[in-house]
């Protein structure tokens, strides 16, 4: 009797959704192996799935499965465009009013968020202000008239954070003030994200894709301010060499003037201020590229983790104790690779290539960094007990704990996942614990002022 591998066909139409070439070859095959039925069923469960690429859709049509729009809707959506234009008119001058605002408050000094080069309006207000042009401009270019009062909400907080920072730790360049400093953008970031996602019916559903655009804002917006700079030094070096000096404060204005353009320009350019996160396009642009680079280091980052663990840790066990720069590279270390294996992971709908090797490899990356983490935490903990409580060791344990406590829960997520769902419950386990990464930013910023 001939095997029966009909039931191979719904794995290989999910793999090919979005490959009309593959999917017509499968098929084929499915034709010349007299399996065209099983081929037929496999198409319909993916579109009942909610699986509702082009491809599959166009297969829906032919395979009469899929009903056909009538004449008219037919004739309405070809004369419809296929992306309404995104309203860079709103964008520009959101940027120029946030550019000439990071100039005033930059002053005479640098425009950098560091309490010792930069103007205490500065390094407060930067991450408020330019969180408060990116929600006018959210408010602005999206739908009209949905849930104002979020916004004004969102607004609120904002603002709160420009009081809160600027009592506390004003005029201030020590451990705090640095501490402030690096934690008043996530608290700005949670706050947009807030807002963001209150008008979904799901808010939690929304989180996970919405850290996925932050990433690319950051890479789009890190994109924009390298050619700023490298277009300001070529004009630096023009006037250079005809004899003209450009004064220092001449530049150190431009530059907060063009910097400051920056962050509104590269959120329109990869967000769609229509649409919530779920439903924004996680497959195209630079975060394509940012998650293709991501699951190629997969490998190479839990190689270099199981040989310094390994080969390495055992025979140097004490340097994290006794090594404060150690620590650090540790951390940084720990929240890159948390990084990594979020942008790593397939989103809602889409399938990954070797998506049971993907699985693995992030659980082993995982189970690698939360025991680099708990190393961490028990060296941060150790020069806490033998050396006292200072604002970083404060900080830097509280990270420690926070962190482990997300990579056990994503490990957790995936004792019972399979090879369908993982993606799913890895994004779950990341959402559930951002609570505690915004509980510990804002406890940083109030109790860190005030203990020291």
């Amino acid at each position: 009797m001939a095997e029966d591998r009909s039931d191979r066909y719904p794995a290989l139409v999910q793999a090919a959704a979005e490959d009309a070439a593959k999917l017509e070859r499968i098929y084929r095959q499915a034709v010349a192996s007299g399996e065209e039925a099983a081929f037929r069923r496999a198409v319909a469960a993916a579109l009942q799935g909610g699986r509702r690429t082009p491809v599959l859709v166009a297969w829906g049509y032919r395979l009469d499965l899929l009903p056909l729009p009538a004449p008219a809707e037919t004739a309405r959506l070809e004369n419809q465009p296929a992306e309404p234009p995104r309203p860079w008119g709103i964008a520009l001058a959101i940027s120029l009013g946030l550019g000439l605002l990071w100039t005033l408050m930059a002053g005479d000094r640098p425009p950098v968020p560091s309490p010792d080069a930069a103007r205490p309006l500065f390094w407060i207000g930067w991450p408020p202000a330019t969180g408060l042009a990116i929600l006018a401009y959210l408010a602005l270019a999206g739908q009209p008239g949905i849930q104002e009062r979020r916004w004004l909400l969102t607004a609120a907080v904002l603002v709160a954070l420009v009081a809160l920072a600027g009592g506390f730790a004003w005029n201030r360049t020590d451990d705090v003030a640095v501490l402030t400093a690096l934690h008043l953008p996530l608290a700005t970031l949670l706050a947009l994200g807030l807002g963001v996602t209150a008008p979904a019916d799901r808010p939690g559903a929304q989180w996970f894709p919405l850290l996925l655009k932050y990433a690319e804002v950051l890479l789009t917006a890190g994109v924009y301010v390298l050619a700023a700079t490298f277009l300001g030094v070529l004009t630096t070096g023009i006037f250079q060499v005809l004899a003209v000096e450009i004064p220092p404060e001449v530049v150190q204005r431009g530059a907060a003037l063009v910097w400051g353009t920056v962050p509104v320009l590269a959120v329109a350019s990869v967000y769609d201020a229509r649409a919530l996160p779920a439903h924004q396009d996680l497959t195209q642009g630079p975060l394509r590229l940012l998650r293709l680079f991501a699951r190629l280091s997969l490998p190479a980052v839990a190689g270099v983790l199981a040989v310094y663990l390994i080969g390495f840790l055992p025979q140097h066990f004490w340097r994290g104790f006794e090594d404060r720069s150690l620590l650090i590279v540790y951390n940084l270390t720990i929240v890159t690779i948390l990084g990594l294996m979020a942008l790593a992971v397939p989103a809602a709908g889409e399938a990954a290539p070797g998506s049971p090797w993907l699985r693995r490899g992030v659980v082993l990356t995982a189970a690698l960094t939360l025991l680099l983490n708990a190393y961490a935490l028990a060296a941060a903990l150790s020069r806490v007990w033998n050396f006292g409580l200072t604002p970083n060791r404060h900080a830097v344990a509280g990270w420690n704990i926070v962190t482990l406590a997300l990579l056990a829960g994503i490990l957790y997520s995936q004792r019972r996942a399979t090879d369908r769902d993982w993606p799913g419950r890895f994004a779950a386990a990341l959402v559930r614990f951002l609570p505690l990464v915004a509980a510990w930013v804002v406890w940083v910023l109030v109790a860190s002022p005030l203990i020291w």
